[in-house]
């Protein structure tokens, strides 16, 4: 979870607001209405928008000029302050991507934000030119909005802080809670952690930690609550703290913003009046906040919290009432009681432990009438008690001081039956002298040294005496002390073996240069000397030689400088070939114009001239020449002018291939017609004669001829004129196969009629025959046939659920869904009845919530509770007598968590066990007799079958684990000392198990959440066996495997084998214990289950 602290602008800040140039300016074009610019290096940043409108987008267009024209844009989130404020808190996280990245390389951008409260919003935005080296270049714009339906944050806390106080008893705590719970309600946590002030949470009803932190703070400070922020950082997190009759108290909205009920309390008010204990829970980290130097908001009374301050942990406390008076009756002075929440996370019933362990050390409590003082102390998910005695049984006493040469050691005995203690004091030792000397520090050459008799108990020492120094012992080698170098000389000694002392200092002459090859440091030119550099390898002294000037080099070869064309002179020189110097400039002559093969620009015809152009290739010039016109030139081919047809002459004449002109001019004779083979266009007929149309093929003229009459032909077949029905006779001819005309009409007789397979139009009722309607497939006549009455044995199932804040619901029946969905309210009742005229009866039972499986009810009788606020967690349905004969019952529910389960019947369990998740709908449905089940069957009952806990090293007792979970630690080398191991409820049988212990062997057998191990011995757990008896044990093979020291995971083990190892002296870490449908598959390899020596 990200936060964000508040931004506080500077004094500085209100100056800039009122001088700066960042005041609204007239755009220079017309699309917007306001600018803002800033300029640096060549390059400006321009800001443009039009007027905002509250709760509406407003568009920032983003632009910039100058530098080098590829701009990146970035917008920094904006910051908002109430009106006559300079108080800026960042709306959204700054931190967040969005405000962090520039745009990809362009000219513009536009950025979009809606501002919903009346106030002063202060927008910045950023432009990057790398390419002109412009890496920063900022605008910083203040926008003043107004709107009576937008109010300003301020307004929004005053007024919800006026209706706290009309709707409270003004006191602080009263204050608290009703500011806790309205802003809850007006807030929903942002999970794309981007809104993170109380204007995102006031006005847009959304954030994160932070949001929920500063506007609860604003909702305080203005109630006149004494408040301050605790900032968790090591588990990324920040709450309230606030101060009620001069105790701090912490409070997480956040954490208390839930919609959950997977708890028998308020969820919404766990985090609500918390000790830093208590909050350090939820929030590991805040112990080494709470425990470090200068914390200022230490928080140690949870009398204003709010369990306590309404009484519900005086209802919680009332549950354990019985169990600890049953104790101090039995005259205890210490026991413990397993917490009713321990299947809770550790977090949820570590919190609500200790309010009810601050509850009870409140409370009274008495034996025989005298009240004694109990002191109650979480410890994991249990409570221990203790009683102080009134008269001490001391114990023998152990030594916690052991008493040194020179102080008193100490005894301490503790009462065996309340475990005060009292100490007595040991007599010191005295020093006890060795009388061998020990060298206390080596005489050297140059220091003397020291010994003395050493105590043997303690640091003590007497008798010192000094040790003389020892000579020195110089080396024949010489020693350079300081190597000799060119400009320095250098030094050698020879030196004591023991020490820095030396001798015979002699002096080492300095070496000479070791010059390098050299480097031309400056090139030597035609005209100038140049330098070479000598370094010394050693040193790094440097000398120099000049280089003569080299002379010009002019080149044997012209070089052309200008060169000619046909209308200016060129030039041409020898050039040097180091510099740009040149000589022996001379002219090059004009050259002549190279003209080109020339181009037709005016084409010649047979009575006018051409014109072709001429130009020169190298300076364009143009000149032209005549085309002599050519003359006509008629073809020898006749062309035909006009086509002569069968009723028009045609001509013909010799025309010019190269124009229009034409001569010979001739006519050409009209032609005859051309007849086609002829069209029927009209067919004879039995009684008419027909026509036959001939057309000329050249000008499409036409005449006709007579084709004779046919006459009629009869078919030799008989024609049916008319089907025969089953109600109308029918008629036959024969008919002529050219035309309609028929003779020999004949009768044809009716037919039978043809009944389908019937339809019925009246289903039989149990009171009424039905009737089934038969329809002639032929001629569609009907009739009618009685169908008997049924056989009743009709049956319904109605049932009702009470729901959490709603009450009995009404009846639904057959499949419907009673209860709720998607609105998370328990079912704490049903009653169920059936609708028929069979005998037998429906019967049901119910798991609830601290109480288990009920007693069968019947017929209507309501199962579950009432006015106890007590969930349904599983049910069974089951039918009896004549109706079970003739209907199955299937029946499924939706689970917390869980959703819709699999279909369950005749009395199977449906819902869960053992994981305190409520009911909250259900369906139920009879089905035929082995008919298919309305749905799948799979999952109908989740239940913990198998439950364990261990006792860890360290961490005392672990929470319960189920079903092949792990229970123990994992690469932490932590022991386990003892197990319990539990069986589901709803199986009949027990779980028995034993293990072995370090200097114990194996110990007895126990069975069903007894502990088997040690407690308080520190004694390591080695191997163990589990096995089930009852009907458990035919119905399941109990499977089991340990995480063992040094050997690691073993194989799985069942039935009563030994799992981990015995003679090797090795701990067991972690265990895990699964159960599984007898004879079927082992969770996984069974090799190595159990080392011996």
């Amino acid at each position: 979870m990200k936060r964000l602290g508040k931004r506080l602008i500077s004094t500085f800040l209100a100056f800039v607001l009122l001088i700066s140039n960042a005041t609204i300016i007239h755009a220079e074009e017309n699309q917007y209405t306001h600018s803002d610019e800033a300029s640096s290096g060549g390059v400006t940043l321009k800001v443009e928008w039009n007027d905002p409108v509250l709760g509406q987008e407003t568009t920032f267009h983003v632009s910039a000029t100058g530098g080098s024209g590829n701009y990146k844009f970035r917008m920094e989130a904006p910051s908002y302050t109430d009106p006559d404020v300079l108080s800026y808190e960042s709306v959204a996280d700054p931190s967040r991507g969005e405000w962090l990245n520039y745009t990809e390389e362009c000219s513009s951008h536009d950025y979009t934000f809606t501002m919903m409260a009346s106030g002063t919003y202060n927008f910045r935005f950023y432009v990057m030119d790398k390419a002109a080296n412009m890496n920063y270049l900022r605008t910083n714009t203040f926008i003043q909005v107004s709107s009576p339906n937008y109010p300003s944050v301020n307004s929004i806390v005053q007024s919800a802080v006026a209706q706290c106080n009309a709707e409270t008893d003004g006191s602080d705590y009263a204050k608290a809670l009703w500011l806790h719970d309205w802003l809850l309600n007006k807030l929903d946590y942002d999970k794309s952690l981007k809104w993170s002030s109380a204007e995102s949470a006031l006005t847009r009803g959304l954030g994160t930690c932070q949001s929920y932190e500063s506007a609860y703070s604003k909702l305080l400070t203005a109630a006149g609550i004494e408040n301050a922020e605790t900032r968790d950082t090591y588990d990324g997190h920040t709450w309230n703290a606030f101060k009620i009759n001069g105790e701090w108290y912490q409070v997480d909205c956040t954490w208390d913003d839930s919609n959950d009920d997977w708890y028998n309390f308020d969820e919404r008010r766990l985090y609500f009046g918390l000790t830093d204990e208590l909050m350090s829970l939820a929030h590991p980290g805040h112990a080494k906040i709470y425990t470090a130097a200068g914390y200022a908001t230490r928080s140690t009374s949870l009398a204003n919290n709010y369990f306590v301050k309404s009484g519900e942990a005086a209802k919680w406390v009332a549950s354990y009432k019985d169990r600890i008076q049953e104790n101090l009756n039995a005259g205890k002075t210490q026991f413990s009681i397993t917490a009713d929440n321990a299947a809770y996370p550790e977090s949820i019933y570590g919190i609500q432990n200790g309010i009810i362990a601050y509850v009870m050390n409140t409370t009274d409590w008495y034996v025989n009438g005298k009240k004694v003082d109990l002191v109650a102390k979480t410890n994991g998910a249990q409570f221990d008690f203790t009683v102080p005695c009134t008269e001490h049984k001391w114990d023998e006493g152990k030594v916690t001081t052991e008493p040194t040469c020179e102080k008193e050691g100490i005894k301490t005995y503790t009462c065996k039956n309340c475990q005060t203690t009292k100490t007595e004091s040991i007599k010191a030792l005295d020093h006890d002298y060795s009388k061998e000397w020990t060298i206390d520090q080596e005489a050297t050459c140059q220091q003397e040294g020291s010994k003395s008799h050493h105590c043997t108990r303690c640091d003590s020492k007497k008798d010192v005496t000094v040790i003389p120094k020892t000579s020195h012992t110089y080396s024949n080698d010489w020693t350079i002390d300081k190597a000799a170098t060119c400009t320095n000389e250098g030094s050698k000694s020879h030196h004591c073996t023991r020490c820095d002392s030396k001798t015979d200092v002699t002096v080492i002459p300095k070496t000479s240069h070791n010059w390098d090859p050299g480097v031309i440091t400056t090139k030597a030119t035609c005209t100038k000397d140049g330098v070479k550099t000598y370094t010394c390898k050693d040193c790094q002294t440097t000398k120099t030689e000049v280089i003569k000037a080299l002379g010009h080099d002019y080149s044997s070869s012209w070089t052309v400088d200008k060169a000619a064309t046909c209308t200016n002179e060129g030039s041409k020189s020898h050039h040097c070939t180091r510099c740009d110097s040149k000589t022996d400039v001379t002219v090059i002559p004009k050259t002549s114009h190279n003209w080109d093969s020339g181009v037709v620009t005016t084409k010649a015809t047979c009575t006018k001239d051409g014109v072709k152009t001429y130009t020169c290739k190298n300076c364009k010039t143009t000149k032209k020449e005549a085309i002599k016109a050519l003359g006509h030139d008629y073809s020898s081919s006749w062309t035909i002018d006009k086509a002569a047809t069968c009723t028009n002459e045609g001509s013909k004449s010799h025309h010019c291939t190269r124009c229009d002109s034409k001569k010979d001019v001739t006519v050409i004779p009209k032609t005859g017609h051309n007849w086609d083979s002829g069209v029927v266009t009209t067919k004879a007929t039995c009684t008419k004669d027909g026509v036959k149309t001939y057309t000329c093929k050249n000008c499409k003229t036409t005449k006709t001829e007579s084709i004779k009459a046919l006459g009629h032909d009869y078919s030799s077949s008989w024609t049916v004129d008319k089907a025969a029905t089953c109600t109308n006779e029918g008629s036959k001819s024969h008919h002529c196969t050219r035309c309609d005309s028929k003779k020999d009409v004949t009768v044809i007789p009716k037919i039978s009629h043809r009944w389908d397979k019937g339809t019925i139009v009246k289903n039989p009722t149990y009171s009424e025959t039905g009737v089934k309607r038969y329809t002639c497939t032929k001629c569609g006549t009907t009739k009618d046939e009685s169908i008997a009455k049924l056989v009743d044995d009709r049956a319904s199932i109605l049932y009702k659920t009470h729901v959490q804040d709603i009450g009995w619901q009404d009846f639904v029946q057959d499949g419907k869904m009673s209860g709720t969905s998607g609105r998370s309210k328990r079912l704490e009742g049903i009653q169920i009845k059936l609708s028929s005229k069979l005998k037998g009866n429906v019967e049901y039972q119910t798991h609830v919530q601290d109480i288990g499986w009920q007693g069968w009810k019947s017929n209507g009788t309501m199962s579950g509770t009432s006015g106890q606020s007590k969930r349904l967690e599983a049910i069974r349905i089951k039918l009896s007598d004549e109706i079970a004969n003739k209907y199955d019952v299937y029946y499924r529910v939706h689970c917390q968590d869980f959703g819709w389960l699999g279909w369950a019947k005749n009395g199977e369990a449906s819902g869960s066990e053992g994981f305190s998740k409520r009911l909250e709908g259900i369906e139920i449905r009879l089905v035929k007799k082995g008919d298919k089940a309305p749905g799948t069957t799979n999952n109908a009952f989740i239940r913990k079958s198998i439950s364990y806990r261990t006792h860890v090293q360290d961490y005392g007792w672990q929470g319960y684990v189920y079903d092949g979970e792990q229970s123990g630690t994992s690469g932490q080398s932590k022991r386990l000392e003892g197990i319990n191991i539990k069986l589901s409820p709803s199986l009949d049988g027990n779980v028995v198990y034993r293990t072995h212990v370090q200097d114990y062997g194996w110990q007895d057998w126990k069975s069903n959440d007894a502990m088997s191990g040690t407690s308080g011995q520190s004694k390591r757990l080695e191997a163990i066996q589990i096995k089930l008896t009852g009907q458990v044990a035919n119905e399941y093979d109990v499977y089991y495997r340990v995480h063992c020291q040094n050997f690691g995971w073993l194989g799985w083990a069942k039935n009563g084998e030994s799992s981990g190892s015995e003679g090797y002296s090795r701990r067991l870490e972690a265990i895990q214990i699964c159960l599984v449908p007898k004879g079927q598959k082992a969770p996984g390899d069974t090799n190595n289950r159990f080392y011996r020596r």
